[in-house]
């Protein structure tokens, strides 16, 4: 029998060497750094790096710290993208070396310290998933409008994640060069919360007058639990876990919308939607 293939997990794999700096990662405190010291946090870096010939600058989005490095090993330009907790602007002279060390030179003499301070302040690779290309505009539903409502209504306004349409990502084998055949797609992303660059996407399908509210709803809720688990309640927490299912059950309409999105007639829908999307 045809079914859809839900992926909202896809994020959480943890086969990469990247993905093993996420693992250790701790939920991000909510703290506000002023201009004035983020200047100073950023000139700390400069002079800790300033004989290495390194440039780096340093960004507030988000709740996120971002630094991007740049440097011209054999005459040629690299930069390199990372984000953090706010909290690296309080750490000592120490931390920030070990981590500055790893940055530049890709080795530390002691791992064991730097897996540490990469859990305490959350440092790892900037995520691509903060890059726009594939962003959209919505056109029958407001998903701006439906992230407030669920998140004052369900999780007491805590969530801060951005939320965005995005173009459809699917699973098959391509004919008559990029057109698919129905029978060809095996499955369909709906959603997707990224805990790197703390972004939620949605999958454009269902934005479409013949997919119910209450489903797009829920796909939304979806992955705003797994935002608010993610941060206010564990990082290791298990993707669809106790702690998840705690709060998606708060939603009127999970297990209706549970029943629907598994649904074979509901899947075929979905492909004829993206078919004629692509046309």
């Amino acid at each position: 029998m045809e079914q859809l293939e839900l992926e909202f997990e896809e994020m959480y794999r943890r086969d990469t060497m990247e993905d093993n700096w996420f693992s250790l990662r701790i939920p991000y405190r909510k703290m506000e750094v002023s201009h004035q010291s983020l200047c100073k946090f950023r000139e700390k870096l400069q002079s800790m790096i300033i004989h290495l010939n390194v440039h780096c600058d340093v960004s507030i989005s988000n709740d996120r710290l971002f630094m991007e490095f740049c440097c011209y090993p054999n005459g040629k330009k690299k930069i390199f993208l990372y984000s953090a907790s706010p909290l690296l602007t309080e750490g000592c002279a120490s931390e920030i070396s070990l981590l500055l060390e790893f940055v530049v030179r890709g080795e530390v003499s002691d791992y064991e310290k730097l897996r540490r301070v990469v859990k305490k302040f959350a440092f790892f690779p900037k995520c691509k998933c903060s890059f726009r290309r594939t962003y959209v505009p919505g056109k029958v539903y407001n998903i701006q409008d439906t992230f407030s409502y669920l998140n004052n209504f369900f999780l007491q306004g805590k969530v801060n994640s951005p939320i965005f349409w995005r173009n459809p990502t699917i699973r098959g084998r391509r004919i008559c060069g990029r057109k698919y055949k129905m029978s060809k797609i095996k499955s369909l992303k709906l959603g997707s919360y990224c805990p790197k660059c703390n972004y939620i996407f949605v999958n454009s399908i269902l934005d479409n007058s013949s997919i119910p509210y209450w489903v797009v709803e829920a796909v939304v809720y979806h992955e705003m639990v797994h935002s608010y688990v993610f941060n206010f309640i564990s990082c290791s927490a298990s993707p669809h876990g106790k702690e998840f299912k705690s709060l998606y059950n708060r939603f009127p309409n999970a297990k209706e919308a549970k029943k629907e999105l598994s649904s074979p007639h509901f899947f075929k829908n979905l492909k004829k939607i993206y078919l004629e999307k692509i046309g």
